[in-house]
């Protein structure tokens, strides 16, 4: 629930997307949507539709809302790629509620696809060359997010270069190399980064069901023991708002696994 609640805050944050005409409305993807699986199609009609809230409202969506949108894209997520061929599809099709724009690229990123990287990457150079100010120029942090996810990657400059670097370098990704990579870089942060670093850290954990509740011991140890100021509390309060529930049963992470990925970095 608070991941989708956290991609709605990031939209919210951003301009809104409204077109004036058809012609204002452009694709960033390349789904023929005659040719959509129609049991996909309908999953993320229903999302588009379940996944809403009002602009105006002042109260928020409602547990019930919340939870109706939550299954909504998990039953999605359990129709594989087709679903997200779907998604892609239907945020070039229609304007959909800032809502239900964050559902769909939540749909994205956690299909953990990795041949969306390619079709996402396309996507960012396309809106990067029309410029600030365009209609959908705020969809730019939703396929980096997007991205990330996929990747366990995080990237920090323009979005379209930084991204399309990366995957000139990564041609044959295997997700599990990623994932090793990036626990052994959290490794080393949390051992001797800075506070942003080890925060960075936190909210990666914090993507991970096997390591939620080391995520949350680590920004409760930041608060309680750190000499943070007003900003730096902020910044390690709201990581900490934005974790998911932790499982009943947590098992730690391997050691073994990231002991092997720990080698993947370059020594000094």
């Amino acid at each position: 629930m608070k991941t989708t609640l956290a991609l709605l805050t990031l939209c919210l944050a951003a301009t809104p997307r409204a077109w004036a005409s058809s012609e204002a409305m452009y694709p960033l993807y390349d789904v023929d949507p005659h040719r959509l699986d129609p049991k996909a199609k309908h999953a993320i009609e229903q999302v588009a539709t379940i996944c809403t809230v009002s602009e105006m409202s002042r109260m928020g969506p409602s547990r019930e809302s919340v939870a109706a949108c939550n299954k909504s894209v998990a039953q999605a997520l359990e129709l594989g790629h087709p679903a997200v061929l779907a998604a892609l599809a239907s945020l070039d099709a229609k304007d959909s509620s800032r809502r239900a724009i964050s559902s769909l690229y939540d749909i994205v990123r956690r299909s953990g696809d990795l041949t969306l990287i390619e079709t996402l990457v396309r996507a960012l150079e396309r809106e990067e060359a029309r410029g600030l100010g365009n209609p959908r120029a705020y969809e730019r942090s939703l396929i980096a997010d997007a991205l990330s996810f996929i990747t366990y990657t995080e990237l920090k400059g323009t979005p379209a270069i930084q991204w399309r670097a990366w995957a000139n370098a990564h041609p044959n990704p295997i997700r599990s190399t990623l994932l090793g990579e990036r626990l052994a870089l959290v490794e080393v942060q949390i051992a001797s980064g800075t506070l942003d670093e080890i925060v960075d850290a936190a909210r990666f954990l914090g993507t991970q069901p096997a390591s939620v509740a080391r995520a949350r011991r680590l920004l409760d140890e930041l608060e309680a023991h750190a000499p943070l100021m007003s900003d730096q509390l902020m910044k390690v309060r709201q990581a900490r708002w934005r974790l998911p529930d932790a499982p009943a049963t947590e098992p730690q992470l391997g050691k073994p696994a990231l002991q092997k990925a720990a080698r993947l970095l370059p020594r000094s």
